[in-house]
């Protein structure tokens, strides 16, 4: 399957925006949870965020290519099940 998106120069910058905004609100939470003994301490915190959003967007992504070739409310559970125990507070 070849697939090409094309987005208007414009609406690819807002998106790009989109994008950065909502790692750099990733990487704050995941910095506050570390700070709060919430999450491991030894993650690097922008990596963890990037992990989950990349989890996320990866699972969107294949799904806007071939819908209905997974179960997606499934998928999400053990997404978010793995990411998670990713998470999980310091022992």
């Amino acid at each position: 399957m070849n697939v090409t998106f094309r987005l208007p120069t414009a609406e690819l910058e807002e998106k790009c925006a989109a994008e950065a905004k909502a790692q750099a609100q990733a990487d704050k939470d995941q910095e506050k949870a570390q700070a709060k003994a919430q999450a491991k301490a030894e993650r690097d915190a922008a990596a963890a965020a990037t992990r989950h959003q990349g989890t996320i967007m990866g699972i969107a992504l294949q799904w806007l290519l071939d819908p209905g070739a997974f179960d997606l409310e499934a998928s999400g559970d053990l997404a978010v099940e793995m990411l998670m125990r990713s998470l999980e507070p310091c022992a």
